[in-house]
């Protein structure tokens, strides 16, 4: 049982690069130290013990580890000027008829602070 409140994001960072995932929990969750991530995860593991039947088999799918890369926005572009009807700029570039901003994503190294 987990009455303490603990600090995980859903998304990692350079500050929050410790990662648990349980699929009947939290599902993947980002802890800002190693410490609170194992305190988590100790007590984690305790709750697929079952007092009738022993350990649920489901338990062998928590892991945890540290987060090196994550997905970025590279090459960002702005639409300049109008798009015809079908959703061209003046240089032939499709943009669709609501996009205002184009980009690509990387998976690149986390960036310390």
């Amino acid at each position: 049982m987990k009455d303490k409140k603990y600090d995980y994001k859903r998304r990692a960072s350079a500050e929050y690069k410790y990662f648990f995932f349980d699929p009947e929990g939290e599902g993947l969750i980002f802890f800002r130290d190693e410490a609170e991530l194992m305190e988590y995860a100790k007590i984690s593991v305790e709750d697929y013990l079952d007092n009738v039947d022993g350990w649920a088999e489901e338990v062998e799918e928590l892991c945890s580890g540290v987060v090196t890369r994550i997905v970025k926005k590279t090459d960002p572009q702005r639409r300049s000027g109008e798009v015809d009807a079908e959703g061209y700029d003046k240089d032939g570039v499709w943009w669709g008829m609501e996009c205002e901003e184009r980009c690509n994503y990387e998976l690149l190294p986390l960036e310390e602070k």
